[in-house]
């Protein structure tokens, strides 16, 4: 009998949301399909699916019944898969299996499921990817935006159909998008216009982040249930591809929401045909029906392994909880009935209105003059603010008797602005004050205010009575109370269930304090461990709060928030909310029973306040009776924003418009004309300023130049410059959406800032004007501005990027035109030779060149002594006419339109200001000692105006923050810090490349009402501005007015002494940062010195190391959650994954009680360098001063001279066995790692690598040389001799990437043990080639860059001695039988040739890419990169390369894997798992091709 035809073969997929199931015969036709949602029971979902399919119709064509093969992909199968001994296959290697199937001749495949997304190219070799770290842009994404319109995704689907017009929504996440889709919903926009711009943000986020670089052309085939099931989502695609349907090039399968699940079963199938049947393997096993029956009870019975952290239960006992209700039903607000109020018709009662147009929710209160409520109402405004507020109207209408009358109505919130112009409301406040209003009302003292709503948090600090400061959740709306609503819809749970489930759970889940998108991973990963669904309730209760404390407040310690807390806002309506707070702060917590309505009471208690002497204007009941309204959408033609405007008209002829960024889109005179607005007046002297020469007077012809990143820093400098010698500069375009759609498919990292990712538009826009020549060159060290800095550096990306740019622009190479971007230092000496040595210029005489530069110089400085003499005749007219303005305090970019959206103009409407902090910088030269090193210019200038603005109450400062800046993560807590020495507010303002302006404003709006109240409380006094004089002319001089003469040429910076004035009015600026302790002689011999890990097989040498030295010291061994989760409390969330690991494992061992604080040091690694690891130690004195451990001395290991420790010297003796420590660690990691995948015997090489490093340590506290040569060529030796089985090679898999990630396998997730889980042999490069990195780098610094001479001679001279004693090293492992050597220095150097610079230096520089060349001409074709989500080196060097080595190296298999805190492991193994098929099966293919597979017991 024919086996196949008694075989049915099963393939599961198992995905985030949903379970498909999908049965073949063994003709590859499906006999049963089906699909279903599993509400993260999936368990009972796969066992429901398996006991149905068994009596599926198909099989009946089997007689007699079936045995089965069964195979499960997904991510939601991976574990499951493991603990069942189910087959599984990695669902992109499923889906390209199906589509070969089906559609053999595609081209392309984009597929959607719930939370990946992923595209695979066919043409020219497979090449596969999906997602990175987040589900934007996926289904998971579709499902909470259908939630947030109150709908399904069919239900967005039938909206979208029927659109007229598309907005700019985010799609990085359904926060962000919410974040945009608010102000949309409030301002009137038609929801289906929404809708299909959901879709479009889908189509963008995948194409923008998966394409990177390759086109997505030919036969395009869409698979997935969204792209299966959502019509219009489809067309949004075919539309934005340019897709031609009559010429197939768009293909929609019949029932392509199985393809992945039809992959599977092929698999299956196939494991069949090659099935042993004497094999044991899981994975070739056959079913009966009986087997599987079992497989379903046990899939009902577990529960699994619950791998999930738990936190402490809400409530010990029913009691507790009936306490607690108790407790809080006391704390109620007066009401009143309002037919028992005193007035007649004559002389009526007042009554004061308050409406809060809210994120999702649309609240009012009716009061009396004693503030007693008359009158509530709280319901969703379902996007539709205006008429939720008529209708409030209309019902208070209806209840007040004649002897009534509203004396006043108030307004805020969101959509305060259409409903004041509509209902012609009296008072239109922000929020914010609204809220701390209401809470003063009922608490007089109350010391702290936190308001959650359903997008937004709101944290109000009261000292004395008064708002002292706002905090208010940053770009997005991470953590607020919509995700648990939107959470508990999409589990189709009521609320009140989903919460009654959180307060009976007994083990909450731990799901960290990230934001929504990396928590949304957390919790699919606790429903795939079988968690009940009230422990992720109650675990999400805790995440909001914990997002709320330690994210957007920052607290290290309750006492912060002094003793009268009042929770506000709708989400404290739910009590596991409210408890969740409690717990956390240790202490009650007050919530009004009208916790929901603050804002509203807040907003009719100010109507209270300012009520008109001549009566409300608000509508009266006949107005109201014959109100209608209608709307239409505009594009604004008043400049070059033409801003999207929604005109709403009302029935009396008057009309409201939104969606301008100015008061001109709304018919009137922008304020910016009345006011100095200098972002506008740097950009038009940045650009405006110059003229090119005409074709006809230009000889050398035209050079492209792109108006990006530091070219708004420099562009004066090089405009003259090329001028001069006689070329025409072409300036690309102004930026906006189309330039940076030109260049979407080029961008190789989706995390990136949004400024850099505008660059690639502006580089295709020069080659479409046919320039054949690009200048945009390399600068990572800028004009030093300040003596006082610690360094110049550029950002990473800033430094970089135009390398990247030419690395990943196909266009460029293809239209034959040249990109230069070399490396150049900006010294008019040293870059005279420098660029004489590039083909542009290699026909200019030195003289020519000489004289060129001289005045390119010249005029860079007359450009910054511009905007110094602007942003003081600035703060003259603010100071003579008594204005208030806003430093709004940025990068050099930011002064791009299409970059900052518009905020200034914003800033100028509500009647302040606007200066830059270049303007402003120079009058405070030296801001006092900071805690963090000063290493970057343009955040030199931000720390000055910020220490500037600490000392006036006329000026504040707003920071503008691109989001995946990492830098600012450094600088954010600074600046905050140095504004608090003066008592003043700290305003922060993200932005990428959404252009919804809702969250600024209300930033804005609050620090204007701060602004304003702290002038009232100084009687409305104008003291003199710091550093200036009255003058009764000030005026911001025009783009282009005469200049007076320069100060005197050749100074690189143009400080002065600070004006005593100013240092007088800040008092004492050194008081900014106090200083930790040193690290005394006398403390070598009291204090134990705790070491980071970072890597365990070399860092296990570091006691002894430092103990040798004559140093206590002790390493600590791993990094648990509890440490991850205190860095993230203590650490800007937005720093790096490294430096939040490090912090924390330090803080939770000085917490732990195992150390006396005052006998104990921490140190830490320092590059000195552009990176932010640099700025670690700063990180570490925060955190230590939060947590009132100042005495704790830090040391700095560093080769840069940072920070001083008397007692701690790296000499001769440490340095000797530092070198040790990397040779034994080096070779232990690459003798262990080639032969643990091939042992005889399980353990033995792990044991064997143990027995040596225990004779390592001794040799490393002796300090010989000699006998570290003597062991290392026995450990050889010994690792030789082995016993290995004889088998095939398996795939050698590289890992490179950040240091700390790479070497670390509690940071890692353990990738080593998971590669060689999937059957690969992991290859890692050497540490010790890091430390030579460094030291080469100041050797290049310093010939190429303008680096220092001393300091290039002694790290040349270590690197060359490190190097002569590394070549014994080099030699044994050359001569051994089945080990490699590493490459030579100079060799590996040589290895990025043509690809990148050698001067990349921050992080891991060009030594990432030069380690992936190293790997793939080593015969190592796939490669594991991995980098801290958001890494700025990383951009450049590593992902950033990818596109040039796979056009090198087409067989090449890379899989660049980001890690966070927060992100999904799940997602990270699966991507490992992906490159690992890929990996197997491209070596299994060779094979059989016959190539030289040699056996692992052999030679390599």
């Amino acid at each position: 009998m024919n086996t196949a035809s008694t075989l049915a073969h099963i393939g599961l997929d198992i995905g985030s949301t949903t379970v498909k199931v999908v049965i073949m015969n063994g003709a590859k036709e499906v006999v049963h399909s089906r699909y279903q949602r599993h509400l993260s029971d999936v368990r009972a979902t796969v066992a429901q699916l398996l006991d149905e399919a068994l009596s599926a119709p198909g099989l009946a064509q089997f007689d007699p019944a079936p045995a089965f093969t069964l195979a499960a992909t997904g991510s939601g199968a991976i574990a499951l898969a493991e603990e069942l001994r189910i087959p599984f296959v990695q669902e992109v290697i499923a889906s390209a299996e199906s589509i070969r199937h089906t559609i053999p001749d595609v081209d392309v495949t984009i597929e959607l499921g719930g939370e990946d997304a992923k595209i695979t190219f066919f043409t020219g070799g497979v090449e596969q990817r999906m997602n990175e770290t987040c589900a934007g842009g996926t289904g998971a994404f579709i499902d909470q935006m259908a939630a947030f319109l109150n709908t399904d995704a069919a239900g967005l689907n039938a909206l979208a159909v029927n659109h007229r017009q598309l907005y700019p929504i985010a799609s990085r996440c359904g926060v962000f998008a919410k974040t945009d889709i608010l102000p949309l919903l409030n301002e009137g926009c038609a929801k289906e216009d929404i809708a299909a711009s959901i879709f479009q943000a889908v189509v963008d986020q995948v194409v923008g982040g998966l394409a990177c670089g390759r086109d997505i052309k030919g036969k395009v085939a869409f698979l997935g249930g969204p792209l299966a099931f959502l019509p219009a989502l489809r067309q949004r695609f075919v539309d934005s591809l340019a897709l031609d349907e009559d010429e197939g090039e768009a293909v929609f399968p019949d029932h392509a929401e199985f393809f992945v699940a039809g992959g599977a079963a092929l698999h299956s199938l196939a494991l069949a045909e090659s099935r042993d049947e004497n094999s044991a393997d899981a994975a070739e096993r056959l079913w009966t029906p009986d087997d599987v029956r079992a497989l379903v009870r046990a899939l009902r019975n577990s529960k699994g392994d619950g791998g999930a952290a738990h936190l402490p239960a809400l409530f010990d006992t029913p009691a507790d909880l009936e306490d607690f209700r108790a407790r809080h039903a006391k704390d109620k607000a007066l009401r009143a009935d309002l037919k028992d109020l005193e007035g007649t018709p004559d002389k009526p009662a007042s009554v004061y209105l308050g409406i809060d147009s809210g994120s999702t929710t649309i609240k009012a209160t009716l009061i009396d003059e004693r503030g007693r409520i008359l009158y509530t109402s709280y319901g969703a405004s379902q996007g539709e603010p205006l008429s939720a507020a008529v209708d409030i109207l209309h019902e208070v209408y209806d209840r007040m008797p004649p002897h009534v009358r509203i004396a006043a109505a108030g307004v805020t919130g969101y959509g305060s602005g259409l409903i004041r112009a509509g209902l012609r409301a009296d008072i239109d406040e922000v929020e914010t004050l609204a809220h701390c209003k209401a809470a003063q009302f009922f608490l007089p003292d109350v010391s702290f205010v936190l308001d959650i709503g359903g997008q937004d948090i709101k944290c109000l600090h009261v000292k004395n009575g008064m708002v002292d400061r706002i905090q208010l959740n940053e770009a997005c709306s991470a953590g607020c109370g919509s995700f648990v609503e939107t959470f508990a819809k999409s589990l189709g749970m009521p609320l009140p269930v989903f919460v009654k489930e959180a307060l009976e759970a007994r083990r909450p889940v731990d799901l960290g304090t990230r934001c929504t998108v990396f928590m949304n991973s957390r919790v699919k990963q606790a429903q795939k461990e079988g968690s009940p669904v009230g422990d992720i309730a109650a675990g999400l209760s805790y995440s909001v709060i914990k997002n709320a404390l330690y994210k957007v407040i920052k607290i290290s310690s309750p006492e912060e928030l002094g003793d009268r807390v009042m929770a506000q806002g709708g989400a404290f309506h739910n009590d596991a909310l409210l408890r969740a707070l409690e717990l956390s702060l240790g202490r009650d917590v007050v919530r009004l029973d009208i916790s929901g309505l603050m804002g509203a009471f807040g907003a009719a208690l100010l109507a209270r306040e300012r009520a008109p002497l001549e009566g409300s204007a608000l509508l009266s009941r006949e107005e109201l009776a014959a109100f209608h309204v209608d709307s239409t959408v505009a594009r604004c033609q008043h400049c070059t924003n033409h801003c999207l405007l929604t005109v709403t008209r009302f029935g009396d002829g008057t009309r409201f418009i939104s969606g301008n960024r100015c008061e001109r889109g709304a018919g009137k005179s922008a304020r910016r004309n009345d006011l100095p607005n200098l972002y506008a007046y740097k950009y038009q002297r940045l650009f405006e300023h110059y003229i090119p020469l005409p074709p006809e007077n230009a000889p050398r012809g035209a050079v492209g130049v792109p108006r990006v990143l530091n070219m708004y820093e420099n562009y004066p400098l090089w405009f003259t410059l090329l001028t001069e010698l006689g070329f025409r500069v072409e300036l690309s375009a102004p930026s906006n959406k189309a330039l940076y759609g030109l260049g979407l498919s080029t961008i190789p990292s989706q995390t990136v800032c949004y400024p850099a990712k505008l660059a690639h538009g502006h580089i295709i826009d020069l080659i479409q004007r046919r320039v054949k020549h690009i200048f945009y060159p390399c600068i990572p060290l800028e004009i030093q501005d300040f003596s006082s800095q610690d360094n110049h550096y550029n950002c990473p990306v800033v430094g970089g990027y135009p390398e990247l740019l030419r690395n990943n622009i196909d266009v460029l190479r293809a239209s034959g035109v040249q990109l230069d971007c070399p490396f150049l230092p900006l010294d008019q000496e040293l870059l005279l030779p420098r660029l004489r040595e590039l083909s542009l210029f290699a026909d200019i005489s030195e003289t020519e060149m000489r004289r060129a530069l001289r005045l390119a110089f010249e005029e860079q400085r007359q450009f910054k002594t511009d905007m110094r003499e602007a942003g003081e005749a600035a703060l003259r007219l603010i100071q003579d006419k008594g204005l208030q303005g806003v430093i709004l305090a940025g990068h050099p970019y930011h002064v791009d339109p299409e970059v900052h959206h518009g905020i200034p103009d914003l800033i100028t409407a509500t009647g302040l200001a606007v200066l830059t902090e270049d303007s402003v910088a120079h009058l405070m030269p030296d801001p006092g000692r900071l805690r963090v090193v000063d290493q970057w210019t343009y955040h030199a200038r931000l720390y000055r105006a910020a220490a500037y603005a600490a000392g006036t109450e006329q000026i504040a400062l707003v920071q503008l923050v691109s989001f995946g800046c990492g830098l600012d993560a450094v600088t954010a807590d600074q600046v905050e810090e140095i504004l608090a020495v003066g008592d003043r507010l700290y305003t922060q303002i993200k932005i990428d490349e959404g252009a919804n302006l809702g969250a600024a404003r209300i930033r804005v709006r609050s620090l204007l009402a701060t602004m304003r109240e702290r002038r009232l409380r100084m009687g409305g006094a104008r003291p003199a501005l710091p550093g200036l004089t009255p003058s009764a002319d000030a005026a911001v001089p025009p783009p282009g007015a005469p200049r007076p003469d320069s100060t005197e040429p050749g100074a690189p910076g143009l400080d002065t002494a600070p004006h005593p004035e100013v240092r007088a009015a800040l008092g004492a600026p050194e008081d900014v940062f106090k200083g930790t302790p040193s690290f005394t002689e006398a403390m070598r011999a009291t204090h134990t010195i705790l070491i980071p890990q970072m890597s365990p097989l070399h860092f296990q040498f570091l006691p002894p190391l430092l103990t040798a030295c004559g140093y206590k010291a002790e390493l600590l061994p791993t990094v648990s959650r509890a440490a991850v989760e205190l860095g993230l409390r203590h650490v800007n969330n937005d720093v790096c994954y490294p430096a939040i690991t490090v912090i924390g494992q330090l803080l939770h061992a000085v917490q732990s009680g195992r150390y006396d604080p005052n006998r104990i040091a921490l140190i830490i690694s320092q590059t000195g360098g552009g990176c932010r690891a640099t700025n670690y130690i700063g990180f570490l004195r925060k955190a230590l001063a939060d947590c009132g451990l100042t005495q704790i001395p830090i040391l700095s290991f560093n080769m840069a001279g940072l920070d001083h420790n008397p007692g701690f010297k790296v000499n001769w003796s440490l340095m000797r066995r530092a070198i040790m420590l990397c040779f034994y660690g080096d070779v232990i990691m690459r003798l262990l790692y080639r032969v643990r995948p091939y042992e005889m015997e399980p353990g033995s090489a792990l044991r064997l690598a143990g027995e040596w490093a225990e004779r390592a340590k001794l040799s490393v506290a002796e300090g010989s040389l000699s006998s570290c040569y003597r062991n290392i060529r026995r450990m050889i030796r010994d690792f030789d001799a082995l016993p290995l089985r004889d088998i095939p090679r398996k795939p050698r898999v590289g890992l490179v990437g950040e240091i700390l990630l790479k070497f670390h396998p509690d940071a890692n997730n353990a990738a080593v043990e998971v590669i060689e889980a999937e059957g690969g042999e992991a290859v890692m490069p050497d540490l010790l080639d890091f430390f030579l990195y460094g030291f080469y780098d100041d050797v290049f610094r310093y010939r190429n860059l303008g680096g220092k001479r001393r300091q290039a001679v002694i790290s040349n001279l270590v690197l060359h001695f490190v190097l002569a004693l590394r070549l014994p090293l080099r030699d044994m492992l050359r001569r051994s039988k089945r080990f490699e050597p590493p490459l030579s220095f100079r060799k590996l150097r040589g290895q990025v040739n043509g690809i990148i610079s050698l001067g990349h230096q921050t992080g891991e520089g060009w030594l990432l890419t030069a380690e992936m060349m190293e790997l793939l001409n080593s015969g190592v074709p796939n490669i594991l990169c991995m980098q801290p989500f958001g890494c700025l080196p990383n951009h450049i060097t590593g992902k950033g390369v990818l596109k040039e080595l796979k056009r090198r190296y087409p067989d090449a298999n890379i899989a660049a894997v980001d890690y966070d805190p927060g992100a999904s492991e799940v997602n990270q193994i699966n991507r490992i798992k992906l490159m690992m098929a890929v990996a197997k099966q491209t070596h299994a293919e060779r094979g059989a091709a016959g190539a030289d597979i040699r056996t692992a017991s052999r030679s390599a």
